[in-house]
């Protein structure tokens, strides 16, 4: 099966890591979060419009019990966001899937791939095939 879907736009939060680490080790969970959370307001941001929205995680990143609260996080940013851009807040459906049994999960992994490799190794090659698509890629280099 072929997929194909022409209207989508990259919005990227790139991270370094290593800079990162201390971090990392405190708290994983809320890393992540806050990773998530920064990116549902660069969406706003740079299209506050989009009427509905669908989210999906690969459920592997969260157990059950986090992810009822990861989901109740999520929609309390994009609230909150919307109420400061007084705009409407969209109607959201998230879910979580299996990113190995998931064709639109894993195109994600290869943008996150294509992304981590030009800032990790300066490699251009399969970044020059999404680039066209990026809207916004905001960095965060820790020292």
């Amino acid at each position: 099966m072929l997929m194909m879907q022409d209207d989508f736009r990259i919005i990227a939060v790139v991270i370094k890591k290593k800079g990162a680490m201390s971090q990392l080790r405190q708290d994983k969970e809320r890393f992540y979060d806050g990773c998530c959370e920064r990116l549902v307001r660069n969406i706003l941001l740079t299209d506050s419009s989009m009427k509905e929205w669908t989210i999906i995680f690969d459920y592997r990143c969260k157990n059950k019990m986090l992810s009822n609260l990861f989901v109740a996080r999520i929609l309390a940013v994009i609230g909150s966001e919307c109420n400061r851009l007084r705009k409407a807040a969209p109607s959201v459906h998230i879910s979580f899937f299996d990113s190995q049994k998931s064709r639109g999960l894993q195109m994600i992994d290869f943008v996150v791939g294509a992304i981590q490799r030009k800032y990790e190794y300066n490699d251009l090659t399969f970044y020059g095939i999404i680039s066209e698509r990026i809207v916004s890629e905001e960095k965060h280099f820790f020292d």
